[in-house]
């Protein structure tokens, strides 16, 4: 499986806007204390070219899953950017970022995220390429995957979902092969070794007498 990738597969969906004074401005996607970091220096920027915002009282306007907090007013500059920060923190980390990720509190405001820990390869003992069935629709193969919420399912199809194709001495046209070596390997190449010389075909098959130099042992 291509490794998942938030710019390249989750963006169009799932955006991390943080704050409605920077329209649709995202936070990076990155590690909580970068994000942190990120969140101190807008709202920095923001406070030093609009002073007279540290009055305005702020609602966030996006529903998060526990009760809005009362709103509070700020009475300088530093406790403004405390304030903004947290509310759009509170939002991240209580919505936006928990869709996704599993967020483990740490004793600070700052939450550490899981390790996704996704499989690259879930055939592990087999070879499986998508772009040669890429003519198929998903869930002729993937059946469940309709119904499915949950980012834990397990979706691979059985080896009966195979074999509707993939048939074993079949000579209809309509089957594509099925022997054992069209999905495994029979060899081992990760102890494949190179050699340091050139054969010919005699040799190689042992017909011609195997002349090897001292000074080139094969490896």
């Amino acid at each position: 499986m291509v490794p998942i990738r938030f710019a390249t597969h989750c963006a169009g969906c799932h955006t991390l806007q943080f704050d409605t004074r920077f329209g649709n401005q995202q936070v990076p996607h990155d590690k909580p204390e970068v994000v942190h970091t990120f969140l101190i220096k807008k709202f920095e920027d923001y406070i030093a070219g609009h002073p007279s915002a540290i009055r305005e009282v702020v609602l966030i306007n996006r529903q998060v899953p526990e009760d809005a907090p009362t709103p509070r007013m700020a009475r300088n500059a530093t406790e403004w950017v405390q304030f903004r920060t947290e509310d759009a923190e509170r939002l991240l980390w209580a919505k936006t970022c928990k869709q996704c990720h599993v967020l483990v509190p740490n004793g600070s405001s700052i939450p550490q995220i899981a390790a996704t820990n996704i499989a690259g390869r879930w055939l592990e003992h087999a070879e499986f390429d998508h772009r040669s069935h890429r003519m198929m629709t998903c869930a002729s193969c993937h059946s469940h995957a309709v119904e499915s919420h949950n980012t834990a399912d397990i979706l691979l199809p059985g080896i009966a979902t195979c074999r509707q194709c993939h048939r074993e001495q079949s000579s209809s046209k309509d089957s594509a092969e099925g022997r054992c070596f069209e999905c495994h390997q029979y060899h081992d190449w990760s102890n494949e070794r190179r050699t340091n010389r050139q054969f010919t075909i005699p040799e190689l098959r042992g017909t011609a007498k195997l002349v090897v130099p001292k000074e080139s042992p094969i490896q």
